[in-house]
């Protein structure tokens, strides 16, 4: 991307940011000086990059977004991975440990579009979060993480971007506490909480 046009995101909100920073730990690059950042609004942004006025384009969406393989119905798209390398470096573990940031398999095939689609690509992922004021009460704190976890079946089936979660990975990229109620869940499902997760920690 280097010394590239990059749609980084609207002009408002915080998906700029965050692009910003990825490319920052993937790549060392930084907005303005290395690659030149370009905010516009979704739908215009849509457009512009389907007329080539950019060289590359960061959004966000959920696996297997038909908005994104719009994006290369006149032109196939290549996806870009996170690099072998940068896994395990002090810039990517740094860009991992702000909440909510990850990263994630997109499986391959999942894009008709996709100029790549024969291969597995590791991309960056936002966790979404479920949060319940402190004060709720036990048990219906305890109800709603069991209603959650024991109907995953029919939550994958509604909403694409919630496939990936189960019990396994309940807590990736979590640094708030978690409410006494969803403790209990967990523990009497036998799921082990990291230490910091735990209220009053």
């Amino acid at each position: 991307m280097r010394g590239k046009r990059v749609f980084i995101g609207p002009p408002a909100g915080s998906f700029s940011a965050q692009t910003m920073a990825l490319i920052e730990a993937t790549t060392g690059m930084k907005p303005n000086e290395d690659y030149e950042a370009i905010r516009l609004a979704w739908g215009a942004a849509n457009q512009a990059f389907e007329d080539g006025k950019f060289d590359a384009f960061l959004r966000s969406g959920t696996i297997g977004s038909a908005a994104i393989d719009q994006l290369g119905s006149a032109t196939p798209f290549r996806l870009i991975g996170i690099p072998d390398e940068v896994i395990g470096t002090e810039a990517w573990e740094k860009y991992l440990q702000t909440p909510g940031y990850a990263a994630d398999v997109l499986p391959a095939g999942t894009y008709g579009n996709q100029a790549n689609n024969d291969e597995d690509i590791l991309a960056s992922a936002f966790v979404m979060f479920t949060a319940v004021h402190k004060d709720m009460d036990e048990q219906t704190a305890y109800d709603l993480t069991k209603a959650m976890f024991e109907n995953l079946d029919d939550a994958h089936s509604v909403s694409p971007g919630l496939t990936p979660l189960n019990l396994d990975n309940a807590f990736v990229s979590l640094a708030a506490p978690l409410h006494p109620g969803a403790v209990r869940f967990y523990e009497e499902a036998g799921v082990t909480i990291p230490p910091h997760l735990l209220p009053g920690s």
